[in-house]
């Protein structure tokens, strides 16, 4: 008998957000947003990314390109994303796409201002590769912004008792502890600078998340380090 064949992760993943592409079009939830409001919450991390005008600027993993929309009037944006039919709606909003992985950016080194990373990190088998890499094409004095869901978050845990499934081949996002992602900026010589949680599906403004009980409350949070 011949062995089945496994497909990695990222395999999977590509798989995944191609079909999301091909059956539900530009939206939200091809995205892999719970719904529109979801997606809508998702907008208040432009609070802590501030106005953007006149700059380089890379989107990790954009998709069909939904989040980093607010920004294509003022500035010149680039995408990557592993999955070519969501990088054809992309393409369409006006981004520059290239296919490829968060580890392995294909841009020279020093080329952006801003480098976003919108819950990507939460699929990558080896994170310390994308705030390496991130750092890489950061200009000195460049900003990367990067969210992920809260793993210490009891709104989340509430959320995962809806039994919602599981993306693609039966896999989830990892979750992160604040923590976590401090330590991962550290490690690749990046400063944190700002902090912000977001508490979708609870109609609460997002805050910072400064304060450790702020930390076991927001479902997603984000940071925001400076090279």
């Amino acid at each position: 008998m011949m062995p089945t064949s496994v497909k990695s992760p990222s395999a999977s993943w590509k798989t995944h957000y191609d079909s999301q592409a091909n059956r539900l079009g530009d939206t939200p939830e091809a995205n892999d947003y719970r719904d529109a409001g979801s997606y809508v919450a998702c907008q208040q991390w432009f609070r802590l990314i501030g106005k953007v005008r006149k700059q380089a600027v890379l989107e990790i993993g954009c998709g069909s390109g939904l989040f980093v929309r607010p920004l294509l009037e003022n500035n010149i944006v680039y995408g990557i994303d592993i999955s070519p039919e969501m990088a054809k709606l992309a393409v369409q909003k006006g981004l520059r796409v290239a296919l490829g992985s968060a580890g392995s950016l294909p841009f020279d080194s020093q080329t952006f201002d801003l480098v976003l990373c919108h819950g990507v990190i939460g699929l990558l088998e080896q994170p310390q590769t994308l705030f390496a890499e991130a750092r890489r094409v950061l200009r000195p004095g460049g900003t990367f912004f990067v969210a992920c869901l809260n793993a210490q978050s009891w709104i989340r845990r509430g959320v995962q008792l809806m039994k919602r499934p599981a993306a693609a081949n039966g896999m989830r996002p990892r979750q992160y502890r604040f923590e976590e992602i401090l330590a991962l900026g550290n490690q690749a010589g990046l400063a944190a600078k700002e902090s912000l949680g977001v508490y979708y599906p609870l109609r609460i403004p997002a805050s910072s998340c400064r304060l450790p009980l702020s930390r076991l409350v927001v479902p997603s949070f984000a940071l925001l380090f400076q090279k």
